[in-house]
């Protein structure tokens, strides 16, 4: 009784402390909900929720139509080849939240709320399984870092609504059962239930390769430990996870490994465009240091907890083999994107937990119980005081409440069947606020698509943009393809397209839309916008932020820093800079002022609200259509029409 009070005890400290460190976000967001709310319902903190949100939005009332062509998605490719449909079956957490909403009649953003507390009930089966091996310090570590990892609850946060929140639960709890089929008395049980664990996985989180792992592992286990038996088992567990799911595993495993450990990392891909995925920040390698503060606190506790869990695996391997395809998950944070960080802190956890473990080992008899509570005492607070961070960071919508604002004025002020011309990031975010179609969004950023929206935005010619977007509209990503097939090189590509020879007349009205977070952004935008085919690489163009503008005798004071007009100097945090030419937007166009002396960089002040803004910017970056018609609103008649000045939050075109 006594041995299952404790382990009671440790599941709520490991999940409460989990729950407190995201939903103390809930009650900060509170206090200045003009900041975090929109229609009084809390914002969602990642570009995917809205992915999930629709589905879950369009379950609720009923015009979800799982495997037909979805017309908001990856236009005009939709319509040119229909594979792009909805998902068939719906994911799960979108059923989930659909059905909830529907039932109790409550908004999906109120449901998603809620969903955030998924995130710790890995903690169960990992404190049942240790707790059963006779490691309970074991499984205290792996629950407690992992769910403390600044990683993971980066990942996790409050209304991230995404699959991460069952991502460390399902393969422990497989895992854990896995193990068990081995030791039990009914080992059929667990095999079933495992069984039926997977399908539940895959159906949260559709990546065949991780199931084909898990498969592989618990072979290799069962056929060592029982033979003819294990095989028995293999073949009873391989049948209930789905054989196609596992074949499919194969070529799944093979690409991942080589997206996730060398493309994201390369400039361009394969077909001799830029690669898009460098510039994504989930995506980006981080040193070891960095890496330890994210996955483990610091750097002592991560090469403590590694060395920990060397040592598990040479004393007690058997337990923790049915994990191991996780672990070596997480080893990719080494060499690809941090976020495969939160696969790595339960491992981490686990090692730190086994050290306390071994110490209590060697404690007499008559002081074990004691020497377990202080091992484990001293563990939990080793990773509580490290990972303070995890206590103080808070979450933020990705989407502000006036941006969200004017994505529900979107569907207003365009036609039903209008495309929406724009960075990716938001196009879920339009998809559900806004139901228009887009054509990239954050689950297919990869295609050349993104690199001529790229283009439009760098360049400083409307013939070209407007040439861009009406061939990309016309063509899609499939013309593109159908180019290369061609012998067509992307460089050749890019001229076909500029120069509207591929072009036709639209068949849907369509409308640019540019946001203010991409002012932040264009350093990448422009980048691949600027691209040279030959030299594989392209140009950095930035515009800083100012904030909010006034002038002082002959300064002009900005939140940022500090204009002196007669010599040019501008004091930043930074630094000093020197600029020679001032840009104002006024009702009567822009004006022009050069101050100091040289050719250095230039600022603009642009009115907005009730205040002026300014930005500091190279001439090259003045002259692209970003800045041009978006920041300035100075734009080409000929080509585009402005519908909608709400500035700085969101500016939008009507393309003629």
């Amino acid at each position: 009784m006594k041995e299952k009070l404790v382990l009671v005890f440790l599941v709520l400290f490991c999940a409460g402390v989990g729950i407190y460190a995201r939903f103390d976000d809930y009650f900060a967001w509170k206090k200045q909900p003009q900041n975090y709310f929109f229609n009084k319902n809390p914002l969602f903190t990642s570009y995917d929720a809205y992915y999930f949100a629709r589905w879950a939005k369009e379950k609720a009332r009923g015009t979800y139509k799982a495997g037909e062509v979805d017309p908001l998605k990856y236009v005009p490719d939709n319509y040119i080849t229909e594979n792009m449909t909805y998902p068939s079956p719906i994911p799960m957490q979108s059923w989930l939240a659909g059905e909830i909403s529907k039932v109790f009649s409550v908004p999906v953003e109120k449901v998603a709320l809620y969903f955030t507390a998924l995130s710790v009930l890995f903690v169960i089966p990992v404190l049942l399984h240790f707790y059963s091996c006779e490691l309970p310090i074991t499984g205290l570590g792996t629950a407690l870092l992992g769910s403390l990892s600044l990683i993971y609850l980066i990942r996790t946060s409050l209304m991230r609504f995404d699959t991460d929140n069952l991502n460390l639960f399902f393969p422990f709890l497989i895992g854990a059962l896995l193990y068990r089929s081995l030791k039990s008395k009914k080992p059929y049980l667990f095999v079933v239930l495992a069984g039926i664990s997977t399908e539940l996985y895959y159906w949260w989180y559709e990546h065949p390769n991780l199931i084909l792992a898990i498969f592989v592992v618990y072979g290799i286990l069962a056929i060592y430990e029982e033979r003819k038996e294990g095989l028995k088992k293999l073949a009873v567990y391989g049948v209930l996870s789905n054989p196609l799911v596992l074949f499919t595993g194969i070529k799944g495993l093979v690409y991942q490994t080589y997206q996730h450990l060398f493309l994201a990392s390369k400039t361009a891909v394969k077909t001799g465009f830029p690669n898009i995925l460098i510039s994504i920040s989930e995506a980006k390698h981080f040193d070891f240091g960095k890496t330890a503060i994210l996955v483990a606190g610091n750097k002592w506790l991560l090469v403590a907890g590694l060395l920990g869990f060397l040592a598990l695996l040479v004393l007690r391997l058997k337990q923790v083999f049915v994990f191991l395809p996780f672990f070596f998950v997480g080893l990719i944070t080494f060499k690809g994107g941090n976020r495969f960080g939160m696969y790595l802190a339960p491992f981490v956890g686990m090692g730190l937990g086994f050290i306390g473990d071994l110490v209590s080992k060697f404690a007499s008899e008559k002081f074990k119980n004691y020497a377990k509570f202080v091992s484990g005492a001293v563990i939990a607070i080793l990773i509580l005081l490290s990972n303070k961070p995890s206590f103080e960071i808070k979450s933020s919508p990705k989407v502000s409440p006036a941006l969200a604002q004017d994505f529900t004025l979107l569907k207003r002020i365009t036609p039903e069947d209008a495309w929406i011309w724009t960075w990716w990031d938001y196009g879920y975010a339009i998809q559900y606020y806004s139901e228009r179609g887009v054509f990239h969004d954050g689950g297919s950023q990869g295609s050349p698509k993104t690199y001529f929206v790229a283009v439009s935005f760098a360049t400083p010619s409307p013939l070209i943009a407007h040439n861009v977007i009406r061939s990309i509209s016309t063509i899609g990503n499939e013309g593109i393809e159908d180019l290369m097939k061609s012998g067509k090189s992307p460089k050749e590509i890019k001229d076909l397209i500029i120069s509207g020879k591929v072009s036709g007349n639209f068949t849907h009205p369509v409308f640019w839309v540019f946001t203010g977070d991409e002012i932040s952004k264009f350093a990448w935008i422009s980048y691949f916008g600027t691209w040279d085919f030959d030299k594989k690489r392209g140009t950095h163009l930035y515009i800083l932020q100012l904030g909010s503008c006034a002038r002082a005798g002959k300064n002009i004071v900005c939140e940022r820093g500090i204009l002196d007009t007669e010599s040019g100097i501008l004091k930043l945090r930074e630094g000093l800079t020197k600029v020679s030419l001032v840009a104002i937007r006024t009702s009567d166009g822009i004006k022009f002022k050069r101050i100091g002396t040289g050719k250095g960089l230039m600022v603009e002040f642009v009115p907005a609200k009730g205040r002026f803004l300014g930005y500091l910017l190279g001439r090259e970056s003045f002259k692209t259509l970003f800045n041009q018609m978006f920041i300035l609103r100075a734009y080409d008649k000929t080509y585009f029409e402005l519908v909608y000045d709400d500035f700085p939050e969101m500016v939008v075109y009507r393309v003629k």
